[in-house]
């Protein structure tokens, strides 16, 4: 009886035991129930800030891809800017050696001329008497003074054409030199003024027409002779134009600048940090350039009346990356431009461009140089035939009055001479109111004793 109360006791207690422990694994397993669910809403949190941080990463990669690709794109300017300044520096190397082999010429014509015109000199000198030399001098120096002053002016403009050569060189190099610091430098501005000027569309045109100006300047460009602004035109239909620049080119035809494009959804783009937000500011801003580009077409710039434009407008961006991320989002945008006539820039290829566009110049004026000292060469040839003709005219003139003294004095010393037949009346008892030459009478005399002495020897 009592061994099967202490089974019992045992089989209760063992029972117990047993409702207790699973109790307890049931606390347990809900407690750990919840902190699985807590883990597992931790691990959502920490997968989407996982998502959220690789979002930015994939952001800031394509921000680092881009500015990359900038910085290629202007390394290749600058590679191409190289290779445009070898070719200058060949081309001025021609100039220089034709100028120095026209020099050359000039200066051994100058030679020619100096010994053709003493030798000339020498001969009229030796030929003539003294009187005769003195009086006719003058006459060959004001013959000779506009020659001199000729072959003075054209060497004065071969000179100063060469230096002129060299400085345009010279100053080419060094502006190249620069060049990519410059295109660094803008950008820089263009970066730290995008942030400063956030909302402040007045302020946004102002900063706009200054970073144009800045180029302007660079470009080597002299305003109002080479470049304007603000200058008003009137349109086929006579109504008013008045573009942002416009640059003259050679041949009386210029291009036109515009830089009033709106850049407001790309700086709201720029400041905003939500992703689909971004998308649709990016939209904003493609469709806001073609709009400008639309509006911009339909004023039909090339054909201002009265001048002779390019078939194309330029249309200035003055952010680079703005223009880049445009063209990155809608790959037919500069072919949407460029079928309207217009073509889209930076401040980096329009800066470029516009070097262009001065040395250009530079070669137009010695073009007219080239030309001017052509025409000078023409003139002082022209001149130098003109006197050996009066030199001609001169010598014929000279060998006719040393035949007409010859006739004459033949006349006054020959058989049968004046002087014979004056001395002859005087010996009658004529007496004259002045006294004839005694060289006159001496050459007669020996005349007359010549005719006797062969009179004498033919009668023998």
């Amino acid at each position: 009886m009592n061994l099967l109360f202490f089974v019992v006791l045992a089989i209760l207690a063992v029972a117990a035991f047993l409702i207790g422990w699973f109790i307890a694994r049931v606390r347990v397993q809900a407690q750990w129930s919840r902190d699985l669910e807590n883990a597992r809403l931790q691990i959502q949190e920490v997968q989407q800030q996982l998502s959220r941080y690789q979002t930015q990463s994939e952001l800031y990669q394509q921000q680092y891809q881009d500015t990359n690709a900038q910085l290629q794109q202007k390394e290749q300017k600058i590679e191409q800017l190289i290779a445009e300044n070898h070719q200058l520096h060949a081309l001025n190397e021609q100039l220089k050696q034709k100028l120095s082999e026209q020099k050359e010429e000039i200066q051994e014509i100058r030679k020619q001329f100096h010994q053709e015109f003493e030798n000339l000199a020498n001969r009229i000198f030796e030929e003539k008497s003294k009187k005769f030399t003195e009086q006719n001098t003058e006459r060959i120096r004001e013959i000779l003074n506009p020659l001199k002053e000729k072959i003075g002016e054209f060497e004065k403009k071969v000179e100063e054409s060469n230096k002129e050569n060299i400085q345009n060189h010279s100053a080419l190099k060094t502006e190249l030199e620069h060049l990519k610091q410059l295109n660094q430098q803008i950008t820089e501005e263009a970066r730290n003024l995008t942030k400063a000027l956030k909302g402040e569309s007045k302020t946004r045109g102002i900063w706009g027409e200054m970073i144009l100006k800045r180029i302007l300047e660079l470009s080597g460009l002299e305003k109002g002779r080479e470049y304007v602004q603000q200058e008003s035109f009137t349109g086929d239909h006579g109504n008013r134009l008045q573009p942002d620049v416009v640059i003259y080119l050679p041949g009386d035809k210029y291009l036109i600048i515009d830089a009033k494009v709106s850049l407001v959804a790309y700086e709201n783009y720029v400041h905003s940090d939500n992703p689909q937000e971004q998308d649709q500011l990016l939209r904003q801003h493609v469709q806001s350039i073609r709009n400008h580009i639309d509006g911009l077409s339909k004023k039909n710039y090339p054909n201002i009346h009265g001048q002779q434009s390019l078939d194309f407008v330029f249309l200035f961006m003055p952010i680079e990356a703005a223009f880049l991320l445009a063209l990155k989002v809608d790959n037919d945008l500069y072919e949407y431009a460029f079928h309207k006539n217009i073509i889209i820039v930076g401040p980096s290829n329009l800066l470029a461009t516009l070097k262009l566009v001065a040395t250009i110049w530079q070669q137009e004026k010695q073009q007219k140089n080239a030309q001017q000292i052509a025409e000078e060469a023409k003139k002082m040839l022209d001149k130098f035939s003109i006197l050996c003709q009066r030199l001609e005219e001169l010598g014929d003139r000279i060998r006719k009055t040393q035949e007409v003294y010859e006739s004459t004095m033949i006349t006054l010393t020959g058989r049968g001479n004046l002087l014979n037949i004056a001395k002859r009346v005087g010996r009658l008892g004529v007496s004259p109111s002045k006294a004839l030459p005694q060289a006159l009478l001496q050459a007669a005399e020996d005349e007359e004793e010549d005719e006797q002495v062969n009179g004498q020897i033919q009668h023998e």
